[in-house]
């Protein structure tokens, strides 16, 4: 029997050392027929980039997820799917959906999805749950930097941060912009940087990124637009390579391939289209009107907004700042009440605007998006380096891009974008979580009616004509005209001047005011009227001016507020400008108050002398 086992176990080791043999012949025939291949393929330029860019598939595949049905099927953190009730997130969108898992498996991911698809809290989900649940926050060691282009994004994208982790209020969440503290790194968990403000810091403060464990860029195409190039390099070298990272954009173009290259190792691509976003979100309907003239656009734009065809929230893109001005100063004079935002404001002054009209202070807001992404004359990024123009504006200032406008009914192309990205980022702030929205723009016939069905058609967009019968506003002409000429050169310069005096005012001198008056604070309006000289009846529209088919259903009386009957200014306790000069004078009567105004001073009453009787 020991025979018969030693022959026994000499047969099975002879076997496995014939299989062994066996694999190594097929790893040497493997590598023989790929050094065949090699020397059969010839070594023109062309037939090595088309290798290249196969190997490169191999490593960037689609990611083919299983629909998620709930955030509870995630695994996340009790903590972080408390919050997420809170603010509001019931299922998750496609792109959540598809990210979230690989990112939780600790992937690379570059995605792509259209703008208002929930592509922030696809990255901000898993990171915040990484650090949640390893309790891996509270030591003020920065774990995470998020790369964002503009100042308004990084303040957005930190606010979303904090309300995600409301039930682990220990994890620290800090914003890095330029000119801002003393030229060092907050100590926090996430840091929301711009490119330039972190690459400016890190002379001083690389030492701060020794432990960081996420990076993510977001609106990536937007960064390189912006010039940061540079910039997101020195920041990205400045972050161990060990670390996760996700790349995040409306698009994928062949200007992202160096970051690509930069920021992610075989990353998992995830690529969601419209059409998968219009499948759980609003629809979105792309109209044109064309147009004559450009004193066409202010006559439909007035006609639009005061017969009410426009209803709800309407956001208003022009491409110039004193164009912005003007028409600010145009519904102005017809009692349309409306604010301006643009990169000339204050940092605090624009975030302000944009609270006001998401909680509705104002339904129509004009907004400058001057464009910082492509040059009119041709279609390549602009490569400067992001500092203030000559006219004082801040090249870290976008409005178009991820900005989150709630509740936006319309989006008004009164000036056309110059690129199909941009176009795609200002339809992008309508038909947000799950609401339905329009996208109307006003091309005058010739080269923008053809620039505008061009950026279309590569959009794969579908664009239905929107039919105006000028006969039908044609009574309204000569309202528009005269008001249009009313407003000069010199009044948009004079408006200009004013608004940023004001914004400046309560920006700077105010800000320790207003933290300990919040309700002064709300009395400041952006929308009031930039210029003394309008005039109440041109709110009123009477029957007559009215088309035939809406005198009946459109109303014809826009609210006009009616002057005081003694004309007097308003009340000091209510001027929050006027609030600051005074100090505690305790309880005060009306008459003290007017007393006050006028700078009369209070006679004190002494004890009266005996004779004097009147």
């Amino acid at each position: 029997m020991g025979r018969n086992g030693e022959g026994g176990s000499r047969e099975v080791g002879e076997q496995v050392r014939r299989m062994g043999e066996k694999d190594k012949l097929k790893k040497n025939s493997k590598k023989s027929l790929k050094v065949m291949k090699k020397k059969r393929k010839s070594k023109t330029p062309s037939e090595n980039e088309e290798a290249a860019e196969e190997e490169q598939t191999q490593h960037e595949q689609p990611a083919v997820a299983e629909p998620v049905g709930s955030f509870e099927e995630m695994g996340l953190d009790a903590r972080i799917l408390r919050a997420c009730k809170s603010v509001g997130f019931e299922k998750p969108t496609p792109v959540q959906a598809s990210m979230i898992p690989a990112a939780l498996m600790g992937r690379d991911v570059l995605a792509a999805a259209p703008t208002g698809s929930g592509k922030t809290a696809a990255f901000l989900l898993p990171i915040l749950n990484s650090l949640v649940s390893r309790d891996a926050f509270g030591d003020g060691i920065v774990r995470a930097v998020i790369l964002v282009p503009t100042r308004e994004l990084c303040y957005q994208v930190a606010g979303v941060s904090r309300k995600l982790v409301k039930y682990a209020p220990q994890l620290s969440v800090r914003t890095l912009v330029r000119k801002s503290g003393d030229g060092s790194v907050p100590n926090a968990d996430l840091l929301v940087a711009t490119p330039s403000a972190l690459a400016e810091r890190l002379d001083n403060s690389a030492a701060q990124f020794d432990q960081v464990q996420f990076v993510v860029v977001d609106e990536a195409d937007l960064v390189l637009s912006y010039g940061y190039d540079e910039d997101t390099r020195r920041s990205i070298a400045s972050i161990p390579p060990s670390s996760q990272s996700m790349l995040v954009s409306a698009s994928l173009g062949e200007d992202l391939d160096e970051l690509k290259k930069l920021v992610l190792r075989k990353p998992m691509v995830i690529k969601i289209t419209m059409d998968d976003v219009g499948k759980s979100s609003g629809l979105v309907t792309h109209n044109i009107t064309t147009l004559t003239t450009t004193q066409d656009k202010y006559l439909v734009t007035y006609a639009l907004l005061r017969l009410q065809v426009l209803t709800g929230k309407t956001l208003i893109f022009v491409n110039e700042i004193d164009t912005a001005f003007r028409l600010k100063l145009f519904l102005d004079k017809f009692s349309i009440r409306s604010a301006t935002l643009n990169g000339e404001l204050p940092l605090n002054s624009r975030i302000h605007c944009v609270e006001q009209f998401n909680a509705g202070v104002f339904d129509v807001l004009v907004a400058c998006d001057e464009d910082l992404i492509v040059s009119r004359s041709e279609d390549k990024p602009n490569k400067r380096k992001p500092k203030r123009d000559s006219g004082g504006r801040e090249n870290e200032f976008g409005l178009s891009r991820g900005i989150d406008f709630h509740e936006v009914s319309t989006v008004l192309n009164f000036g056309l974008p110059f690129h199909s990205n941009s176009y795609m980022h200002r339809a992008g702030r309508t038909a947000r979580a799950g609401r339905t929205g329009t996208v109307l723009s006003l091309p005058i016939e010739g080269k923008e009616q053809e620039s505008l069905e061009k950026i279309c058609a590569q959009q794969g967009l579908r664009l239905e004509k929107l039919v105006m019968r000028m006969d039908q506003v044609e009574s309204l002409r000569y309202r528009v005209e005269d008001s249009l000429r009313s407003i000069t050169r010199a009044h948009v310069l004079d408006a200009r001047l004013k608004d940023v005096k004001r914004e400046m005012l309560a920006s700077e001198k105010l800000q320790d005011f207003f933290e300990s008056n919040p309700k002064d604070f709300e009395a400041l309006k952006h929308d009031k009227a930039l210029t003394p000289q309008v005039q109440p009846h041109l709110g009123d529209l009477p029957a007559y001016l009215l088309p035939a088919a809406l005198r009946e259903k459109a109303q014809s009386r826009a609210p006009v507020r009616r002057k005081s009957r003694s004309n007097s200014k308003r009340s000091d306790d209510r001027d929050p400008l006027d609030n600051v000069g005074r100090k505690n004078r305790g309880h005060e009567t009306s008459r003290d108050r007017y007393r006050h105004r006028k700078g009369i001073a209070r006679k004190r009453r002494g004890p009266r002398k005996a004779g004097k009787h009147t």
